[in-house]
């Protein structure tokens, strides 16, 4: 039989719990249903354009500054505040019972490039925390966001 020191029972326990605490995001992203990467990662959490593209032009820049914010306000529907540091734009999204497209509509007399984002997109991957839209109708138009 094999006699232990307290010492090395400590150190194999504590190796033991580190290892069972660490997180791979990327498992645990993938292990999630669309419904609970759409809360978890769109819900209200403050949204940064990472990436904006319509029809292959980089338009990114035109989101620079803004936060984008979804608020809940019926169960597949809500809100999206676009908002600087000079004023902000409320606009409505609504998702449907699969959690695979969602469509935001913004007013159009505010601000021109949150016109850009008045369709209907779909989640082209979920595989990360950064959430990779592309339009329904034209995929060359990709909106990504990632959380500030």
């Amino acid at each position: 039989m094999y006699k232990l020191s307290l010492p090395v029972v400590i150190i194999f326990c504590g190796v033991l719990l580190l290892n069972s605490c660490k997180k791979n995001t990327a498992d645990s992203v993938l292990s999630v249903t669309p419904q609970q990467y759409f809360e978890n990662n769109m819900v209200s959490q403050d949204l940064l354009v990472a990436l904006a593209k319509d029809n292959n032009d980089d338009i990114t820049a035109r989101f620079g500054g803004y936060t984008f914010r979804l608020t809940v306000s019926a169960k597949l529907s809500g809100t999206i505040t676009a908002a600087n540091n000079l004023f902000s734009v409320n606009g409505t999204w609504n998702i449907d019972s699969a959690y695979n497209n969602i469509t935001f509509v913004f007013p159009l007399n505010n601000i021109s490039a949150l016109s850009f984002m008045n369709k209907q997109w779909k989640f082209a991957d979920r595989s990360s925390s950064a959430i990779k839209l592309t339009a329904v109708n034209r995929e060359t138009d990709i909106l990504n966001f990632v959380k500030k």
